[in-house]
């Protein structure tokens, strides 16, 4: 539908102005847009998705592999003198790039803002590269930086706990020694009355004279 589209491929769909959709399954649609790969789609402007399973969008993208996606415009291109198997348009190669957001500006100069490849590897546009967990370049300075403030802060807080650990054994201690003394002054009335009691009863026994004892003696002879 439209004006001079072609779809060639099997079950395919071509719509806009001078799209071709050459892929079974395949749908063109926007202006000069090409999906040759089975299952793939291209829209937009110049657009071209090669791979099965690609998608490419925007402005003079291409997807050259299986199951890549393309956003943006004049994305950069896999340098196919490096690896056999890349770009690999009908299997799953880990060279390939399954992502790519282009920042080009014309066919001299493709490059990408971001691009994430089968390998899982994150490349941006300043170099950064690494692997998940394995961070290179800034990413991985920063997160270092902020591992050491944690270990850090941690590090204070569990000084303080031991310190307020240390503290409350110590209160402890204290307090046990001052129940205890509240309770001796407690008991000190119930003390003092039997002291009391036992010097009186000693000071009766030393106010007797001895004659007094020896009378008192032999009248309990009689007694009996």
């Amino acid at each position: 539908m439209g004006h001079g589209t072609v779809a060639s491929g099997i079950h395919s769909t071509a719509m806009g102005k001078e799209t071709l959709a050459s892929g079974s399954f395949a749908t063109a649609m926007g202006r000069n847009t090409v999906a040759e790969g089975t299952y793939s789609l291209a829209s937009g402007l110049n657009t071209q998705a090669q791979g099965s399973l690609s998608f490419a969008a925007g402005h003079e993208t291409t997807a050259q592999s299986y199951a890549e996606v393309v956003f943006g415009r004049f994305n950069a291109l896999a340098d196919d003198s490096r690896f056999k198997d890349s770009p690999s348009p009908h299997a799953w190669s880990k060279h390939d790039a399954l992502l790519r957001v282009g920042v080009g500006t014309s066919e001299l100069d493709r490059k990408d803002a971001f691009a994430v490849l089968k390998d899982g590897r994150v490349c941006t546009a300043d170099g950064t590269i690494g692997k998940c967990g394995e961070e290179d370049g800034p990413a991985a300075k920063s997160r270092e930086r902020r591992e050491l403030v944690q270990a850090e802060t941690i590090r204070d807080l569990r000084a303080e706990v031991k310190a307020l650990t240390r503290q409350g054994a110590k209160a402890a201690e204290e307090l046990a020694e001052l129940k205890a003394q509240m309770a001796a002054l407690t008991n000190l009335p119930a003390e003092l009355a039997e002291l009391k009691a036992q010097v009186a009863q000693m000071a009766a026994v030393l106010a007797v004279t001895p004659a007094q004892r020896s009378a008192s003696r032999r009248e309990s002879e009689r007694e009996s």
